[in-house]
Formats: C-alpha cells, sequence, structure tokens
C-alpha cells in the first residue's frame, strides 16, 4: 500500500526537479504561502519507493491542492500511475490528514487536456470515494492551429469581427521592459474596472510571480495608442494560459481581443505550444452567458474543471 508522509521543503525539492504545472513548483508556492497557515511538502511512498507528490496548502482544519492557483496536480515520480495507486494515494492523504485533525480535504485540477489519463484517472477516484463536487468550471481553450484552419473554426460574428480588427492594421508588440509589462497590467486593469471586476492580483503580486513562473506581455497598438493586452503564463512547455486580457472600452469597435486571439494562435503554433488555455467563464459554476458565448465563438474547446471536497471524519 502507498502511505503519505509530510516531509521538508529541501527533500521535497531534491525528489522533485520538474513539475507538470507551474502551479507545482515550489517557487510558486513560496510566493503564495502567506494565503495559508502552512504547506504540507507530501510524500507518496510504496515499497520504499517514492511515488508521488504534492503540495497542500492548510488553513484551519482545512487542506487544499491547490489554494491559490488556478489549479494543482499530483506530481508523480514516473510518467504512470495505475489507478489503483491513485485509489491508494488518496486514501493514504486521508489518512494522513486525520492524523492531523483535518475536517476537509480539497481538490482542483486542471481541465483534462492538461493531462488527461491522470487527471480522469483521479476524477474517477475521488467520486468513488465519495467525494462531493464543490464546483464544475467551464473551462475555454484554443488548440493552436494553422492560420486558414483557426479562421475556419471561426463562428461567423468572429470572423467578421476579426476581418474588422484585420482591415485597422492593428498590431500585436511583445513587452521586453518592466515598464513596457506594467503598462500591459495597467490596460487589463481598466478594462477590469470599467466593467465591474477589479483585478485579483496587485502588480506587485504579479512581479513575484513573474519571478517563478515565465510570463508573455503584449500590448495591442492602433498607431502608437496600446488598445488591449494580455498577461500569460507558460503553465508547461505545451501548454500556455491567458492570466489576463482585456480591451480599452473606446477602442473596442476595433475588434483587439479578436485580434489578440489570432495573434497569439500564431505566434504559439509556431512555438509547437498545442494549447492556449484562456480559463473559466463560470464563477463557482455559475456561468457569465456573455463570455461563453465569446469565447465559443473564437474557436474554443470546452472543458469541465472539477473542484472536489469531502468532510474527513476523526
Amino acid at each position: 500500500m502507498i502511505t503519505a508522509e509530510i516531509i521538508d521543503q529541501e527533500t521535497y525539492g531534491s525528489i522533485f526537479r520538474e513539475y507538470a504545472i507551474c502551479f507545482d513548483d515550489i517557487r510558486f508556492h513560496q510566493t503564495v504561502e502567506n494565503r495559508v497557515d502552512e504547506l504540507w511538502y507530501v510524500l507518496f511512498r510504496k515499497e520504499n519507493k517514492n511515488r508521488a507528490g504534492a503540495i497542500f496548502g492548510r488553513k484551519g482544519n482545512e487542506l487544499k491542492l491547490h489554494y491559490s492557483a488556478p489549479f494543482g496536480m499530483i506530481e508523480v515520480v514516473k510518467d504512470h500511475l495505475k489507478i489503483e495507486e491513485y485509489e491508494e494515494i488518496v486514501m493514504a492523504m486521508e489518512k494522513l490528514a486525520q492524523e492531523h485533525n483535518i475536517e476537509s480535504i480539497f481538490y482542483r485540477f486542471p481541465p483534462a487536456f492538461y493531462k488527461a489519463n491522470e487527471i480522469n484517472k483521479l476524477t474517477n477516484v475521488l467520486m468513488r470515494q465519495g467525494y462531493d463536487v464543490e464546483e464544475a468550471d467551464l473551462n475555454y481553450a484554443l488548440e493552436t492551429k494553422s492560420g486558414d484552419a483557426f479562421i475556419e473554426n471561426l463562428q461567423r460574428n468572429a470572423r467578421k469581427n476579426l476581418n474588422i480588427a484585420l482591415k485597422n492594421n492593428l498590431c500585436l508588440y511583445q513587452c521586453s521592459t518592466v515598464e513596457e509589462k506594467e503598462e500591459a497590467y495597467r490596460v487589463i486593469k481598466r478594462n477590469r474596472e470599467d466593467k465591474g471586476f477589479p483585478l485579483r492580483m496587485t502588480w506587485e503580486q504579479v512581479c513575484r510571480t513573474i519571478e517563478c513562473v515565465e510570463a508573455d506581455f503584449y500590448h495591442v497598438k492602433l498607431g502608437t495608442d496600446i488598445i488591449a493586452a494580455a498577461m500569460i503564463y507558460r503553465v508547461n512547455p505545451h501548454i500556455v494560459q491567458v492570466v489576463y486580457w482585456g480591451d480599452i472600452r473606446e477602442y473596442a469597435e476595433y475588434k483587439p481581443i479578436n485580434y489578440l486571439s489570432y495573434m497569439l494562435n500564431e505566434i504559439y503554433d509556431k512555438q509547437e505550444v498545442d494549447f492556449i488555455d484562456i480559463g473559466p467563464s463560470t464563477e463557482f459554476g455559475v456561468p457569465n452567458y456573455g463570455l461563453c458565448d465569446f469565447k465559443e465563438s473564437i474557436g474554443c474547446r470546452i472543458d469541465v474543471k472539477y473542484t472536489f471536497v469531502k468532510q474527513i471524519r476523526n
């Protein structure tokens, strides 16, 4: 049987040097650990062999994976774990939690395209082990395609809006300096404030995060005016995630976000990135209908991103 134990950060880092997603990196956890009471670096072992690990955040009597990111994973030492091994991991984690008087465990996984076999097996295990689905968010992502294929995948209204943007000679500029990146953040911040959805991250928090997470920043320009911007994490070598993007309301008629999605597809397709994760269009599972419609119109696929919870009896 697989067992679970809490180990120190240094030992965990010596075992797990590479991660399936950037949010599992020790350095990322160090930037957000002030949001929980403590971090648990958990190692799962079987017959004296390291099999997997995960970093949980404990706050009070709650234990979360992930506690301050869109999602987290159970990182495996090797590429493959059998479904029965995932069952043993989940049960071992519950036993460890009970020993420390934890009352509830949360798991928030990525949508399946991040690592389909593992995530689907874990989803099956958790549901059979009595975990409840606390949230089932709709997550939208672009599968990168050659330019013509991307356009063919657009809905009619999105194709029309892209043509408007292209006729207005917009251009995409990748930021290189800190000042340019901060200007991108300000454009996005203004967009969110105009829509009544303030940003959750301050510029200072963004700066701390991009010290350990590789990130790309872009301006969309009309002449010399910056009319839209994007901030994108490189979650792993094959997937990037749009953390924030937005336009300036006065320039919405130029359709800069349609242009931005088209150009990002071009850029990341050439870099052999498979997916551009645009993120969820639901809040606690409740859809933003306009946002859902827009993301579908630009050709996004839809996956469910689950959050599971179980009350642990001590």
